[in-house]
C-alpha cells in the first residue's frame, strides 16, 4: 500500500478466479486464472475512488509492489502473463508470447499511462525475470524496479543480462534510463528497497535463493547498501532459521529501520539477537551498525513483522502476525482461543520504546497483517487477509462474503473529512550560525506549532518567530503544525557558517547585524519586512536611510570615513533600537 500527497490510499492485492467484490467495484473474473491482481484506490475516509483488475487470458499475474510519486503518478510492478493482458476494462494488450515482469504507470485518477516490460518478447526473457521484485522512488522522481534476471535477457540495446539482481530505472515518461546489476553474489535477491533521496545511496533487504546459481540455504537473509553506481557498500547476513528482514525504510535524519522475524539467534554487525524472538524491528545507522533492535517474543513460529512505515514525526509503525501470546518484555497481548493467527500493530518511538501494541481480532485461522503505510499527517493504514470476519475497537465487524480469504484495509488516526489538514511552512533568515525562523503556514484551527532545529536541541512550541544558534554545519530544520484533523511537517536544510564573530543580535526585533566592525558593506538580516533604518554619525547627523525587506539587506559604507556610527532601526510597532557599528 501507499498514499499520495493528497491523502489518497492505493492498495495492491492478489485475487483468485472467483468474482471480486470491492466496495463499488465488481469483476466476474472472466478469465478464470489461478490468480490476478487488483489495484484499488480509496479516499482517507475509506470511500473507493477506482479499481483496476490486471488479468490475462492465458495465465496468472502476480503483484510485486506499488508506489506513488510527488507528481501524481502511481507505479505498479508484477509478473504479467502472456496472451492478452487486460488492464481494467479499458485497456487490452495483445501479442504477448512469453510472460515477463513489467512496470505500469497510472495517474492518481486511475488512468492508464504506459507499460514497460523487462526484456524482449522472446524465449530468453521467459521465466528469467521477476521473483522477489521490489519498487522504489529516488530523489529525482524516477521509478526503480528491482528484479532478478537470468542470462541473456535483453535489458537495453546491445546489453544482455547475466545472473543477478538488476536495478532498472524509468523516468516519468517510461524511458528506461539505466539497467545496472547490483554488485553482489548472483544468488541474493531484493524484496524491499529505499533510497537516500540526496545521495542516491540504495538500501535493501532480501534473501539468498538456494535454487539460483550459487544459492546456499545456510545464509538466507540480508540487509545491505549500495552506492550510486550500485557497488556494495556493506552487507549484514542472517542465518536461515533466523528469518530475516522483509521491509526497510529511511528517515531524513540518516537512520534505517528494518522489520522482520525469525526463531534462531543471530548476530547483526556485532549486535546479538537471542533465539525465540519471532518479530523484530531494528534501527541502524547508514553504515549498518544497529542502534537498537526491539524484539517481540511469541509462542507461535508463524509470527513476524510483515512491513513497517515511518510516521511524519519519525515514529515507527509496524504490522505483523501474532499467534498465541506476544510480549516485548513490558507489554503482552494474547490471541483468544479459537481465533488462530491475528494481525497486530505496534508503534515505537525513535529510541525503540513501544508506545502501543494491539491486535486486530478475527475468527479465522489464517488472518494476517501483511501491509502498512501512512500519510503525511500521521494516519496509519493497515491491510492483510481475512478468512471469516475481522473487527477492532469502535469499528463494525467485517464479515466475509465467501471464498477462501478476503483482503481488508483499516485506518487508524484522525476521524475527519481530510479537507481541513494544516499546512506547515516557514522562512529562515540570519547570518552565520544564528538563524531566524518565521512561521508562514496555516494558523486557522492550528492548536500548536513545534520547531525542531535538527541539532538535537530541545524543541520549541510556538507560532511566534524564533531565533536559534547553531554550531558550524548543515542541519535539517523542521516545523510541525498540529490541528484536530492532523499534522503537517515542513523541513529544509539550514547551513551554519563557521563563525558568528562580529554578529550583533537585536532580540526584540529578531534582527542580525554583521559584520561589526565592517569594511565596505553592512549586512542586516530581518525576519520580516516593515522595519526601517537610519545610519547616523556619532553626533546624530543622518547619513543614509531606507526600508528593510525580509531576509538579507546590504547597506553600503563606501565613502564613509573610518570610525564609529549609530544604526537606528524602527519596527512597524514603533519600537526603536540602536546599535553602534564600526567602519574599519
Amino acid at each position: 500500500m501507499c498514499t499520495d500527497l493528497n491523502g489518497n490510499l492505493y492498495a495492491i492485492s492478489t485475487v483468485g478466479n472467483e468474482p471480486v467484490y470491492a466496495d463499488t467495484f465488481y469483476s466476474a473474473a472472466a478469465y478464470a486464472n489461478d490468480h490476478d491482481f487488483l489495484i484499488s484506490s480509496y479516499t482517507c475516509t475509506g470511500q473507493m475512488r477506482w479499481a483496476k483488475l490486471i488479468s490475462s487470458t492465458s495465465g496468472p499475474c502476480d503483484p510485486y509492489g506499488i508506489v506513488a510519486d510527488s507528481l501524481g503518478n502511481i507505479y505498479v510492478a508484477g509478473a504479467l502473463a502472456n496472451g492478452t493482458l487486460h488492464i481494467g476494462t479499458d485497456t487490452s494488450i495483445t501479442g504477448l508470447i512469453y510472460e515477463r515482469t513489467g512496470i505500469i504507470q497510472f495517474n492518481t485518477s486511475g488512468h492508464f499511462n504506459w507499460i514497460r516490460y523487462v526484456g524482449a518478447n522472446d524465449i530468453n526473457s521467459y521465466d528469467q525475470t521477476g521473483s522477489f521484485s521490489a519498487l522504489a522512488l529516488d530523489g529525482s522522481g524516477n521509478a526503480h524496479l528491482f528484479t532478478y534476471m537470468g542470462s541473456n535477457v535483453t535489458v537495453m540495446p546491445g546489453n544482455v543480462s547475466h545472473y543477478g539482481e538488476y536495478d532498472l530505472s524509468y523516468n516519468t515518461t517510461g524511458t528506461l534510463l539505466s539497467a545496472v546489476r547490483l554488485n553482489m553474489d548472483s544468488a541474493w535477491e531484493v524484496n524491499a528497497a529505499v533510497f537516500n533521496p540526496v545521495t542516491n545511496i540504495l538500501y535493501v533487504s532480501g534473501i539468498r535463493n538456494q535454487y539460483l546459481p550459487g544459492g546456499d540455504p545456510i545464509a538466507a537473509s540480508y540487509a545491505g547498501a549500495f552506492d550510486a553506481n550500485r557497488n556494495l557498500e556493506w552487507m549484514d547476513t542472517i542465518g536461515n532459521n533466523a528469518g530475516g528482514f522483509g521491509s526497510v525504510v529511511y528517515d531524513k535524519m540518516g537512520h534505517l529501520y528494518f522489520g522482520g522475524g525469525g526463531t534462531d539467534s543471530f548476530t547483526l554487525n556485532g549486535y546479538f539477537v537471542p533465539a525465540g524472538d519471532n518479530s523484530l524491528i531494528a534501527k541502524m545507522d547508514t553504515v549498518g551498525k544497529p542502534m537498537w533492535v526491539h524484539r517481540f517474543h511469541t509462542t507461535s513460529s508463524a509470527a513476524g513483522i510483515s512491513q513497517i512505515t515511518l510516521l511524519p514525526n519519525n515514529l515507527v509503525a509496524a504490522i505483523g502476525i501474532i499467534g498465541g501470546t506476544m510480549t516485548d518484555g513490558v507489554n503482552t497481548i494474547t490471541t483468544p482461543a479459537g481465533e488462530g493467527d491475528n494481525p497486530f500493530l505496534t508503534v515505537l518511538d525513535t529510541s525503540g520504546v513501544v508506545m502501543s501494541l494491539l491486535q486486530i481480532h478475527s475468527d479465522g485461522f489464517y488472518d494476517w497483517g501483511l501491509s502498512i503505510t501512512s500519510d503525511k499527517v500521521g494516519n496509519i493504514y493497515a491491510g492483510g487477509q481475512v478468512e471469516d470476519s475481522i473487527y477492532a475497537t469502535n469499528v463494525p465487524a467485517y464479515h466475509s462474503v465467501g471464498g477462501n480469504t478476503d483482503f481488508f484495509i483499516m485506518k487508524y488516526g484522525m476521524d475527519c473529512d481530510c479537507t481541513s489538514m494544516p499546512v506547515a511552512n516557514y522562512t529562515d533568515t540570519g547570518a552565520h550560525a544564528i538563524k531566524g525562523f518565521t512561521y508562514t503556514g496555516t494558523t486557522t484551527g492550528v492548536d500548536s506549532v513545534v520547531w525542531n532545529f535538527g541539532d538535537n536541541s530541545a524543541t520549541v512550541n510556538t507560532m511566534s518567530n524564533v531565533t536559534h544558534t547553531y554550531d558550524t554545519g548543515t542541519y535539517e530544520a523542521c516545523v510541525y503544525a498540529y490541528s484536530a484533523c492532523g499534522m503537517d511537517m515542513h523541513c529544509s536544510r539550514v547551513v551554519a557558517t563557521p563563525s558568528n564573530e562580529g554578529v550583533t543580535i537585536i532580540e526584540n526585533l529578531g534582527v542580525s547585524v554583521y559584520p561589526n566592525p565592517a569594511k565596505d558593506e553592512l549586512n542586516i538580516s530581518t525576519p520580516s519586512s516593515g522595519i526601517s533604518y537610519r545610519l547616523l554619525s556619532i553626533t546624530g547627523v543622518s547619513l543614509t536611510n531606507g526600508a528593510l525587506q525580509q531576509g538579507n539587506n546590504n547597506v553600503s559604507l563606501n565613502g564613509f570615513a573610518s570610525g564609529m556610527y549609530i544604526l537606528e532601526m524602527k519596527g512597524d510597532d514603533g519600537q526603536v533600537k540602536v546599535v553602534r557599528v564600526v567602519k574599519e
